[in-house]
């Protein structure tokens, strides 16, 4: 079940960024977030610190 959230939590992220037209780092500026979990997030890494980024508000 976590899995499948963070797959689709990460689908997500990936359109965002795209739509936008951003790279995972002005993403995460955006969000004061890493560049790096970005990319975690993107690949559905159950791991990752998604309450971390879902509280993030954008600048």
């Amino acid at each position: 079940m976590m899995t499948t959230i963070a797959r689709q939590f990460g689908a997500e992220v990936s359109r965002a960024h795209k739509v936008l037209g951003m790279i995972r780092r002005e993403l995460g500026l955006a969000f004061n977030i890493d560049a790096r979990l970005v990319g975690e997030l993107e690949r559905g890494k159950p791991t990752a610190q998604h309450g971390k980024a879902a509280s993030g508000s954008p600048s």
